[in-house]
Order: structure tokens, then sequence, then C-alpha cells
């Protein structure tokens, strides 16, 4: 190596180093944070299956489970993994995200530099993913490790399949397969990775031409497409195996109609890149709701998208790596888009964390094109680069802030959306918690205000009247509640002990005994049997 290379490869790993340090040191401050009352405590704090040691029992549930509407099995390991690193600190289980992010941050650069030969488009793009404000929710939040560990196993994949493009080899290819694999055991959102990679064979690799006859480019893109037929094959099994695991959190047909799912999509698409370019406000959940996609938004929404489209196309030759990045970011966006709607959510910014790789791949390296082409405006637009990576740490640092607990995340999100029922609930499970009942009722109340179909919020504001003693109303919410759903056994051990709170006993045990019947292993019933006083 000569010295030129010498100095250009430790300007090249110090550039590296400064990405990766700034990126830990936006996030750092989550170190302090607590768990929130948002999947954190289902995940973690209240899970039972991570407390042992490593045994099949535990290889089971993680691979077999569809707890929380999820099939995840490497995320499930992965908080394993920090329960016996850490046990109930926060501290170490944040800092696992933090790391885990630092490492993408870098591995993008690592992956982008491989693939293109230029270095700086690269640090540009890596530096835009890794400090964007739309980051905080990924990595700040215990729950959503599933991004960051997906995004790391998606990186390893790209770097895997760069290099088994440029050296072909039986081992290079089970070193794609196997680290997709693992991308979509982290989160199934990684089955769009197969029509990613075929991105990539379009630019930077070149390995498609979209410029030859019908044809030919047909013949071309089935052996492209061919080649990755494991990798397709994984992806449809993981998209049955989810489908089957969400199937209780697809919001039913007659409640959100397709044409409302394809509005809240067409609309949720804009709402991504304007949050791209402005990101603020920014809060968690965004909830659905009339005003988010009325018909004139999903109509200029579509028309938008289109006029987009159209011109990339137009301009896929002279702009390959903006091609490729819009492509990227509105391809895998799909899973998450809502054509399918899952939840109460319209959107999350956490879902951005694998579109935005591709989104700002495409626009750093179509600035560096342009800014090649035009050298008179390569100041302009080297120092509006810089500008715009350097405005992004102070926002993610601040919107980090409001991680800290459950109250600080949820009172901002009602400063966003002030009919938020989701935030309501969260910020009364934090209360109860905290053994104030009578200040988590309000917040029960006025969620139930809000959505008086949501049995979650009634579910909680029976709990909080069970709580302070009002066993009559718990019970008759309860009740309800049970008979809208009578295979929830969680339901009805809540509904048995409102009735033994009113001294019913038999009414208790048959609850109790019903939820063994639908859960044979669900403690807290049988805990509530054991309150049950026997009856000669």
């Amino acid at each position: 190596m000569n010295p030129e290379s010498t100095d250009r490869f430790a300007l090249h790993v110090a550039v590296a180093t400064g990405i990766a340090a700034v990126t830990f040191l936006i996030f750092v401050r989550a170190l302090g944070h607590d768990f929130v009352h948002y999947d954190d405590y289902a995940y973690v704090v209240e899970n039972t299956n991570i407390r042992g040691g490593m045994s099949f029992s535990l290889l089971y549930w993680a691979f077999t489970s569809f707890e929380d509407c999820l099939w995840a099995p490497l995320m499930r390991l992965s908080h394993w993994a920090d329960y016996q690193l850490f046990g109930l600190n926060p501290a170490g289980h944040h800092l696992s995200s933090i790391v885990l992010h630092t490492a993408n941050a870098v591995l993008f650069l690592v992956f982008l530099h491989r693939a293109t030969g230029a270095f700086w488009p690269a640090a540009l793009a890596a530096a835009l993913f890794a400090w964007h404000p739309l980051r905080v929710e990924a990595v700040a939040w215990v729950a959503a490790r599933k991004e960051v560990l997906c995004g790391f196993f998606w990186l390893w994949t790209l770097i895997a399949y760069d290099g088994w493009v440029k050296r072909r080899g039986g081992v290079r290819a089970a070193a794609v397969v196997a680290t997709a694999a693992l991308a979509m055991m982290s989160k199934p959102m990684a089955v769009s990775l197969p029509c990613a990679l075929l991105l990539l064979d379009y630019w930077p690799y070149r390995r498609a031409d979209l410029r030859g006859p019908l044809r030919e480019t047909s013949l071309r893109l089935a052996r492209l497409t061919l080649e990755k037929a494991p990798l397709f094959a994984m992806a449809a099994g993981v998209a049955v195996l989810t489908m089957f695991a969400e199937d209780e959190a697809i919001v039913p047909a007659d409640r959100l109609s397709l044409s409302q799912r394809i509005a809240n999509s067409l609309v949720g698409y804009v709402m991504y890149a304007v949050k791209t370019v402005w990101p603020h406000p920014l809060a968690i959940p965004y909830m659905r709701s009339p005003d988010f996609a009325p018909w004139w938004k999903a109509v200029a929404a579509a028309a938008l998208i289109a006029g987009v489209c159209a011109a990339l196309w137009l301009l896929r030759e002279r702009q390959r790596p903006l091609f490729v990045g819009v492509l990227w970011f509105l391809g895998t966006l799909v899973p998450v888009i809502g054509i399918v709607s899952i939840g109460h959510h319209a959107m999350a910014d956490r879902f951005a964390y694998i579109p935005h790789t591709g989104l700002f791949m495409g626009c750093s390296y179509a600035l560096a094109g342009t800014f090649q082409r035009r050298p008179r405006v390569r100041a302009a637009a080297v120092a509006a680069a810089l500008i715009a990576a350097a405005a992004l740490p102070p926002l993610a640092w601040r919107q980090t802030g409001y991680w800290k607990n459950t109250v600080t995340l949820f009172n901002h999100t009602l400063t966003v959306q002030h009919n938020n029922y989701v935030a309501y609930c969260n910020i009364g499970t934090y209360w109860m918690w905290a053994g104030r009942a009578d200040v988590a009722l309000p917040h029960f109340q006025r969620a139930c205000e809000i959505s008086p179909n949501s049995d979650a919020a009634w579910n909680d504001l029976a709990a909080a009247h069970l709580a302070l003693g009002q066993s009559a109303a718990a019970a008759d919410i309860f009740s309800r509640l049970v008979e809208r759903d009578p295979d929830d056994a969680e339901l009805r051990v809540n509904y048995g002990a409102a009735l033994l709170s009113i001294g019913d006993a038999e009414g208790a045990r048959r609850q109790a005994q019903a939820a063994l019947q639908l859960d044979p292993r669900f403690e807290k019933a049988r805990m509530l049997l054991e309150m049950i006083p026997f009856e000669f």
C-alpha cells in the first residue's frame, strides 16, 4: 500500500469513526431512560419466558411464539440475551439498541463504499441515515429492538451480496441466504429484501439494463429474479407466518374498507417523505383519523407519487441512484404502509428505518453525480449536504429526550395529537404501576370517551375501578368485555377478580377455570383459583 493509499485509508477510518461517535453520542442520553408502558413491559419486564437460561423450551418459545401478533424469533432471543446480561436494568437494554444502531451506521457506509467505490457520498448517506430524528423511535424504544436488529442483518446481507456479485462462490451465496434469513427472523418487514437486491442489480452493479428490447430485458430480469429464488421462497414463508401471527390484529374490513386502506397508504407515503425533509413534530403512535386521509389528500398523494415515478422513469438512465433509491423507499415500506391494516397506527417513525437507507443512498449519490457533471455548483451542493447533516443531531438529541419515561413520552404525543386515546391509556398504565389508580382513572375515562369501541381502554378503566375498590363498576365493564371476546384469558381472570371482590366466589371460579382452558399455563388464572375460598 503506497503512502497516498495509506493516507486515504486513514482518512476513511477517521470519518467512519466520527460518524459512529456522533451516532452514539446522540442516543447516549437514552441510557438514563426507563422502560415505557408501551410493549416494553410485554417484551421484557413482564415476560417470564426470558428469565431462564438457554434451553430447548426457550428456543421453542422464541421460534413458535406469535405473542403480540409477531413472529420474530431473533428479536425475542435478543431480549433474552439482554435480560441475562442486565436483568431489568433498562440502561443495558438501551445500550444494546444504541450499539446496534451505531454498528449499522458503519455497516451502511462500508457497503456503499464497497459497492460504488465512492466514499464521500457513502459517508453522507450513512450520516443522514444514522442521525435522522426518525431513528429515535427505533433506537430509544426497547420494544423496537426488531428494527435495529433487522437493519443489522439486512446490511450484512447487502455486504454479503456485494461479495457474491464480485466473486461468485457457494460460500458467498450461502452467506447471502443466511444473513437474509436472520434479517427476516428479526422482523418480517425484511421480506422485501430480495426485491431490494434486484434494485441493486440495476445500480450500482449494472447487471440489469432497461434500455434494450423488451424480450431481452424481460429474460435478463427473469434470470436475476430466478437466482434469488431461495430468498423469495423464504420471504413467502415468513409472509405466511406473519399473516397468521397478525390475524387477530388485522383491522376488520367492516371497520376499515379497502378504499380507506389505500387512501391511508397513499397519504402515508407522502407523510413519510415530508417527515424525512421536515421531521417535526414526531410522536408515537400516529393514530388513524378522518383527517389523516380524506379523499382529497389521497387523490393529491396519488397524483404526486405517480408524477414522481413517471419523472424517475424518464430519468432512469441519467439518475440511476435516485431511481433505485426512491423505488427502494416505496417498495420496502409496502409491508407496513397499511394495505393490510395492522393495529391502531396510521404510520410509525420506526417503519422508516430500512426504507431510509435506500432513500438517502439514492439522494447522496444523485447529488454527487450532479455536481460532478456541473462543477460550478459543487461548492453549493457540498455546503447544503453538510448543513443538512449537521442539523440532524440536535433534532435527534431533543427527540430522544421525550423517551425518558412513559409520562414524558405520551404527554409529548398529546401535544401533537390531542385526541390520542392510546397515549391516555399508557399514561394511565404508568400511574397504575406507580400505585396511583386515582390518578390513572381520569386518563382511562378520557381514553374511553375518545375511543368508545376500544376494548383495551375499557379493560384499563375497569382495572382502575377494581384497584380503587369500585368492584361493581369493574365487574360490569368486564362482563361486557368477556361477552364480546370470550376467548381472552386475561379478560376472564380480570372479570373473575372483580366477581371475587363483590363476593361472587363461584362466578370467579368459573372465570378462572375458563381462562385455564384457554391457556393451561396462565399463571394469573392459577393464582386467582388459589385466592378463592374452598366451599364444602
